[in-house]
């Protein structure tokens, strides 16, 4: 850190060499330059810039002189001193900067007065002004102000914020108008590696020798480890100084991070490194105002403790202030929303409707909850709505707007708003990433854009522009420390990040395991949303962050002001994110965990690791996380598959599509279930590899038939279950030998149909995989956690009963009988239930979804029931009372179904319980079948009305020949009616019967 008199010193300098105020950064590093060399080995170099030839290049010796007078002192030089010094400058015995400062240094009198007030107000000027203060016409303006400065003025009285508040903008600032640096790259001009200075225009100067900084190549691997590489080795590019060319050439830090563009294209090879190292004053960041805020308090008193807390509320809309000017925010929906969630989503609408500018930057969430007082002196409470100006304007509360179509069965508002001005916030550091074609359809680059040598600092925002398909090894900001907070990506194609496991990014099970690296490490915010392609990304989250990122101090009334929310986001591309999350982090209140990966048929997975490597979770770290309720995951529209590897709690929500969550949370599996076929291995015995054969071969081959004989034109099916969940019944190929002859089936033949049952079926694809073995062998493998060796059943069928003989043999090699332990195959016991406790919130949405639920001991996932939410499959469900460690949750609050309880097994309802019933077919009329059965069979089995009053409750009815597959039916009725309406929301097959009790109901 400079000292003050240094500081002062060059404030001095500037005033008499320039006539203006320091700008900060010029002044720091001046200053930290006189500490370390001396003023007299400065000076000259301070005196020498672009700056000064701009100014004053063009003057005589005499005009030179005299322009240092006035702009110390507002007059020219006596003759005698204008003789002096020009004799001086013309013999060469000093420079135009030592005679600044000597002049300044013997000023007397009325000057001193001068020069005194001059330095105050110049130093004023650039402590308020801070890195706004930059750039040719800031310098020019900057000038102007301190030229109206003399002995005379009263310093004390300038309006030095209103002078600061007119400085130029830089245009230098503008990301579309910046320096761009290009890498040489492989694909353009192979073997152009080492280290290079940066020139002025952004092109590369002089090839130097790598020293040995800042060596910043590191290779992400398991988690929480890094493990160095040799920049030095093959394809290695570093480019240094950057901002030097033009500091040189303006005589002060001319530039900032952000006016820099690096181009990386046409790259070929996941070796090559590129690195662009800043000076540190270059890194700089601006500060701005921002998230002013409204909140709305709004209740109907009438109907607060129900399911409509704004009830009839005849509020459409807001009317406010933004920097002095009213805004109106109304709609119909805004009118006809009756629950908070449904207000949010109308004004989350209108405001993108809006064409007003004042509410560009405007956004839109639920806050914390309030209370009121209704008419019979009852507190009740509701969710504010809480308005978020981006932009920092001035916001003023004012009053609501009404619609003519209010409700006459009556209302009681209760409506406040109140706001909270805007705070300061501090910018990133930030530059800008150019990317075409990185890769050539493969694994790139890694870019490290940092701070030289020994820095400090780094670049906390990269905005990233991609095009023609991108894929980075890694993308960095690193120097002993990671810096890298912010990840803007535009662009379209695809952008890959992380080393390649074919045509997608290594997941986490690879990743975990010590297989390839990955991609971001320590990045707070991901922001592809405005991407025009594909997205797959690995990530990393240390405890580092903790301290980074975290405010541990904080004393906010509202502990989640301080927040810091890691956020990943992608747009409508079939995206991958994988994000391994230090436990430690997520255990803070000061953490959210946000992915959103858009519509698409995304795959998304994150895993909460120990970074102790232990096999046991910290139950401290568990508990933690179980309070905050910090992760959420959503993936929008389209097929998506969510695992929530390792300990901690998800909230969870796949939206429209055929989505399948893991949320079984052993971490990652070290061994699976696995059932060997027609090898030599005893049934129930370990696997060996070693296959059946038709005749005896060498190596112990057992001469066991591998061809069967069928019937001419009979069908031989197979059909496979697994946990309750069958797959149709799949045709087993024949082949026809002659005429008149029976058709015949080969071992092979099986394997193929089996095949397709297992891994062509919607439910069954997600729990195994069938694979071919070795020889004529069939292998099917566990996708999931627990012990399931008795669960698989393989069974066969066929339409002639002479072919039951052969079908028998058949039979002997691949039927499995679940539930009773009879198997034909060998077996590798090697699934376990989880070792890690997770309560995982899932809202599947519509569509055919798979959702495999926890096996840990502890573990109790709830399924959120959301509209009509389709066919939904369900493993590993868990029913039980609360004596149940791992009991499972259904939740129906979104049917009305509150704190619900288990009632009766028929079809007489009550508020607020959920009925389970078999079907019958005596219930209904003689054409009902489970197959057809709908809300209007539902409804003449309970009859014409219910009990008088408010009935919301949940039948489930289930299949009498498939056990655990229910229909689910939600009833309605108003307050004070008997009337009601039935709609049949979806399908629930839990593979087995459930047993619920009031435990597994929210």
């Amino acid at each position: 850190m400079a000292t003050q008199a240094s500081l002062d010193l060059v404030q001095k300098l500037y005033v008499a060499y320039y006539g203006r105020p320091a700008d900060a950064a010029g002044q720091t590093y001046w200053a930290e330059q006189i500490d370390s060399k001396g003023a007299d080995a400065v000076i000259n170099d301070f005196g020498n810039s672009a700056e000064y030839e701009a100014r004053f290049g063009d003057l005589s010796n005499e005009e030179l002189v005299n322009n240092l007078y006035q702009q110390l002192f507002g007059r020219d030089a006596e003759q005698a001193g204008l003789d002096y010094y020009v004799g001086e400058l013309e013999a060469g015995d000093t420079t135009l900067a030592a005679i600044a400062l000597e002049v300044l240094n013997g000023a007397q009198n009325e000057d001193a007065d001068a020069v005194n007030n001059k330095v105050e107000a110049a130093q004023a000027f650039t402590d308020a002004a801070g890195s706004d203060y930059a750039g040719d016409d800031a310098a020019d303006y900057a000038a102007d102000f301190l030229s109206d400065v003399d002995a005379d003025t009263d310093v004390s009285s300038l309006d030095i914020d209103g002078a600061v508040a007119d400085i130029p903008a830089d245009d230098g600032g503008d990301t579309g108008n910046t320096t761009g640096i290009d890498f040489v790259t492989s694909g353009s001009n192979a073997g152009q590696f080492g280290v290079y200075q940066a020139d002025a225009d952004g092109s590369l100067g002089e090839q130097g020798e790598f020293d040995g900084s800042p060596g910043a190549a590191f290779v992400r691997s398991s988690m929480g480890n890094s493990d160095v590489t040799d920049f030095e080795g093959n394809g290695a590019q570093q480019v240094v100084n950057i901002g030097k060319a033009e500091w040189d050439a303006a005589g002060q830090v001319a530039t900032s991070s952000k006016d820099y563009t690096f181009n990386v294209s046409n790259q070929i090879g996941a070796d090559e490194i590129y690195e662009g190292l800043f000076l540190s004053p270059v890194l700089t960041a601006e500060d701005r105002t921002a998230n002013s805020q409204l909140f709305i308090d709004l209740l109907d008193l009438r109907t607060a403790d129900t399911a409509r807390p704004l009830g009839d509320l005849p509020v459409n809309g807001f009317r406010f202030t933004v920097d002095g000017e009213q805004v109106v925010l109304q709609s119909e929906d805004i009118f006809n929303a009756e629950t908070y969630p449904q207000l949010l989503t109308a004004v989350q609408d209108a405001l993108a409707a809006s064409d007003d500018p004042l509410l560009a930057g405007f956004e839109a969430s639920l806050g914390g909850e309030f209370q009121a007082t209704d008419d019979n002196g009852k507190t009740v409470s509701g969710t504010t709505l809480v308005l978020t100006d981006k932009n920092g304007g001035v916001i003023e509360e004012g009053n609501f707007t009404y619609s003519e179509d209010a409700s006459a069965g009556g209302f009681t508002l209760y409506g406040e708003q109140s706001i909270e001005a805007p705070q300061n916030i501090q910018e990133l550091i930030e530059t800008n990433l150019d990317l075409d074609n990185v890769g050539y359809g493969s694994q790139g680059a890694t870019v490290n854009l940092v701070g030289q040598s020994e820095s400090d600092k780094g670049v906390e925002q990269i905005n990233v522009d991609s095009e023609n398909g991108s894929w980075l090894t890694r993308l960095e900001s690193h120097s002993g420390q990671d810096f890298l907070k912010e990840v803007n990506l535009s662009g379209d194609g695809y952008f890959k990040v992380g080393s390649q496991d074919g045509d997608t990014v290594h997941g986490l099970e690879s990743l975990q395991a010590g297989e390839g690296n990955f991609g971001l490490v320590d990045v707070q915010d991901f922001n592809g949303g405005d991407f025009g392609g594909e997205i797959k990304l690995s990530g990393l989250i240390t405890e580092e962050v903790i301290e980074r990122d975290l405010n541990a101090t904080d004393d906010a009334v509202d502990p989640k002001d301080d927040n810091a929310t890691f956020n990943y986001t992608t747009a409508a591309g079939d995206d991958q994110i994988s994000l391994a999350i230090d436990s430690d982090v997520l255990a803070r209140e000061d953490v959210n965990l946000v992915i959103d990966s858009g519509a698409g048929n995304d795959v998304v997975e994150t895993l909460v690791y120990d970074d102790a490597q232990n096999d046991d979770y910290d139950i401290n770290d568990l508990t933690d996380q179980q309070l905050n309720a910090n992760h959420t995951i959503s993936t929008g529209a389209g097929d998506d598959v969510v695992r929530t590897w390792g300990q901690g709690d998800a909230v969870i929500g796949t939206g429209t599509g055929d989505d399948v969550v893991y949320a079984d949370n052993s971490g990652l599996m070290t061994g699976r279930d696995r059932w060997e076929f027609n090898s030599t291995a005893a049934a129930g015995a370990l696997p060996n590899g070693q296959s059946n054969s038709d005749v005896d071969l060498s190596g112990g081959a057992n001469g066991v038939g591998q061809t069967f004989g069928v019937e001419n034109d009979a069908t031989v099916q197979v059909q496979v279950t697994f946990k309750g969940h069958q797959s149709v019944w799949i045709d087993v190929p024949t082949t026809r030998t002659a005429d008149n002859q029976d058709d015949e089936i080969s071992t092979l033949q099986v394997n193929q149909a089996i095949k397709d049952a297992v891994n062509n079926d919607h439910v069954l694809a997600n729990l195994l995989e069938a694979t071919d073995g070795d020889g004529n062998i069939l292998d099917i493998t566990s996708l999931i956690d627990g012990n399931n060796l008795d669960e698989l059943n393989v069974a066969f069928r066929d339409s002639n009963a002479d072919t039951s003989a052969d079908l028998s043999e058949i039979e002997a090699i691949y039927a499995e009988e679940a539930g009773n332990g009879a198997t034909a195959a060998a077996q590798n016991v090697g699934g376990v239930d989880s070792a890690a406790e997770s309560d995982n919130t899932i809202a599947a949405g519509e569509g055919n979804d798979v959702v495999v639920l926890g096996t840990g001991a502890d573990s109790n996932d709830t399924l959120v029931l959301q509209d009509n939410f389709g066919s939904d499959d369900i493993v590993n469900f868990t029913s039980g009372d609360d004596t149940v460690a791992n009991r499972d949750i259904l939740d129906f609050t979104s049917y009305g179904v509150n704190n619900g309880t288990v009632g009766s097994n028929d079809y007489d309802v009550a508020n607020d319980e959920v009925n389970v019933v078999t079907f019958a077919a005596s219930d209904f009329d003689a054409d009902t079948n489970f197959g057809n059965l709908n809300a209007d069979d539902i409804r003449d089995a309970i009859g014409s009305t219910v009990d008088n009053g408010r009935v919301d409750s949940i039948i489930m009815v289930e299949h009498a020949n498939n056990a655990g597959q229910y229909k689910v039916f939600d009833l309605n009725s108003a307050n004070n009616s008997t009337d009601y309406t039935v709609d049949l929301v979806g399908t629930l097959d839990f593979g087995e019967s459930q047993a619920l009790a009031d435990a597994n109901i929210a």
